[in-house]
């Protein structure tokens, strides 16, 4: 056996006296152990909520965007807005700026 191991086994089977360490150890594990409890519990609420969250904003995004490959905007005069509506299968459609910014 290694050292290491030796040492280990020496203070695991040895006479448990509560000192100051024993209560700071066992105060910490109680720490963690709440912690990843907690961390867990509010991981699994979110995971839950997800398909809430994409059902309340799946009117927002819409499945198609058209975008520029080069630059920010277009003009409307480039692109023929009316003519989007006559494509088969559009309900309906919305011209949107976004920007990403920081507040």
């Amino acid at each position: 056996m290694n050292l290491s191991f030796q040492i280990a086994r020496k203070y695991f089977f040895s006479k448990k006296v509560n000192s100051v360490v024993n209560i700071i150890s066992a105060i910490s594990l109680a720490g963690v152990a709440f912690g990843t409890a907690a961390l867990i519990v509010i991981l699994s609420v979110f995971n839950g909520f997800e398909n809430l969250v994409i059902s309340l904003y799946n009117s927002f995004d819409s499945s198609f965007k058209i975008e520029l490959n080069d630059g920010k905007y277009f003009s409307l005069d480039s692109v023929s807005v009316d003519s989007i509506q006559f494509i088969e299968g559009v309900k309906a459609y919305t011209p949107v700026i976004e920007e990403n910014f920081l507040i």
